[in-house]
Formats: structure tokens, sequence, C-alpha cells
């Protein structure tokens, strides 16, 4: 899309649906850990199989922050691809119509000749990361952003990443870190509830265009790197909403770290 430089949007395939077995959810990284469970003796092999059959039950990615669920979250927050469209579930109805609608905003696009260079900025760049460290994604995002950067002429090396960690410390209970799946985001408003998150840790990064031809607001993610002192009372009510809709994990820890927020490193230990 940025080689190119022609009017594009990025559609994502959509995430699998969590397997289940015995009350728990299942995604891909349950049979690893089964399989370890049974060599060291831990697992019954009809448990082991069970497992195997009903981890993956369908179409889609990795159901958690995973590179795939990491990079079209990301994108989201890029700017290049529909709002809410990055957590949909591939066989869910939603799914479809949301590439439908994609269609419609890309004959926009293509009317109003907005590329991806115009979209894809140092800010959008800096969006995108700060929502791949609030939900604990995939490492593998480095070197795609480091690509993407590259492809789009903006200023962007390895220690922007380290500029970012040091603002934005992870906040979402995502598996595979965690234990919550990624459809769980999707159910209870994501971009809702990044918003939340933006407004207790930062100040927005506004007046970015996205692929809808419009500015960012706060019904879309907005993230910003230039972190402010944390209002610890705003971020205590924030956390008690995520809290109750298991996504934060530790929440009281990082509540209590906004006392060193001061500090010149700014590192959420």
């Amino acid at each position: 899309m940025l080689r190119t430089n022609v009017p594009s949007i990025y559609v994502y395939g959509g995430t699998i649906l969590p397997g289940r077995y015995k009350g728990q959810d299942l995604n891909i990284v349950s049979v690893f850990e089964a399989v370890g469970e049974h060599a060291a003796g831990r697992m019954s092999d009809e448990d082991l199989l069970q497992i195997e059959r009903r981890a993956v039950p369908g179409t889609g990615s990795c159901g958690g922050m995973y590179t795939a669920n990491t990079m079209s979250s990301s994108f989201e927050a890029l700017g290049i691809s529909l709002p809410y469209s990055s957590t949909m579930a591939n066989p869910h109805d939603e799914k479809m119509n949301s590439a439908k609608e994609s269609a419609k905003v890309l004959v926009e696009a293509i009317r109003m000749n907005l590329k991806p260079r115009d979209i894809v900025t140092k800010k959008s760049i800096e969006n995108a990361v700060a929502v791949i460290m609030a939900t604990g994604g995939s490492t593998n995002a480095v070197l795609h952003f480091l690509a993407i950067a590259h492809a789009a002429g903006v200023e962007w090396n390895i220690d922007d990443f380290e500029r970012m960690r040091q603002k934005i410390p992870v906040l979402c209970n995502l598996k595979p870190s965690g234990y919550t799946g990624h459809l769980k985001i999707h159910a209870e408003d994501r971009p809702g509830i990044l918003a939340d998150i933006a407004s207790a840790f930062t100040k927005a990064n506004f007046n970015i265009v996205n692929i809808n031809s419009r500015d960012i607001d706060a019904k879309i993610i907005e993230f910003i790197v230039e972190a402010e002192v944390l209002n610890a009372e705003s971020l205590s009510k924030l956390m008690i909403k995520l809290r109750s809709l298991k996504y934060v994990t530790s929440c009281s820890r990082i509540i209590n770290d906004t006392k060193s927020k001061n500090e010149k490193t700014n590192i959420y230990k």
C-alpha cells in the first residue's frame, strides 16, 4: 500500500472464535501448553486429545494478541482500516458487512485521491505503537513498523519503541501474556475502552487523517506519546471500569505506580 501509494484500505480477515473445553476458552496456544502438561504427566491422554480437537473450531487468526491481531489493531489506530474492524470474528456476518463498507470507503478515497502516505505519518505510527504497548501486543510489530515507516518515508527507528514503552504501560490482560481472548475486547467496545485509556494516560494525537477521510475523534482510537503526569483520580475510575471487564492485570499496582510517574525514567515497573 505504502510503496505503490495509491488509494487503498486494509481489510482484516478477522479473528477465530474460541474453542471450549471443560468451561475454559481455548486457542492455538492451549494446544502447545497441553502438550507440555501431558509430557510432564499432569494431563491425561483424553484431555490432550479433546483440547487438540477443540482449540481451533473454525476460520480466523489466532485468538489473542499474537501477530495478526496485534497488527490489525494497530492498523486501525494507524488509520488505514475501519473502526471496530480489527476485533471482529471471521465467521460473523458483521465481518462481511465491514468488508462491504470498506469497499464503499475505498471508492470515496479514490474519489478524493486519499493515499496511504497521506494517512501514515509519524503521529499515526505513534498512535498505532501506543495501542500495541497498551494491549501487550506481539514483538513482531517492531519489525513490521520499522518496515512500514521506511515505506512511508517516516523517520522511525528502534529507539522510538523504547520511547513509547517508557510512557505507555501494558494495561490489557490479553492472551498470550494474560487470559482474556481477543473477542472479549470487541464484545465490550474496544475502541471506546482504548479511548478511555487514552484520556487517562495521554493527550490525544488529534487532527490525524484516517481512511474515513475525517479526523480521528474520541470514538476511534486515540493515543499519543507525549504523556502527561497521570491524574490519579481519573486513572482509578478507569481501572475500576477495566477490572470489571477483566481487561487489566495488577490494576492496583498500576494505580500505585502513578506516584512515581514524575521520575525522569517515566517507566512503569
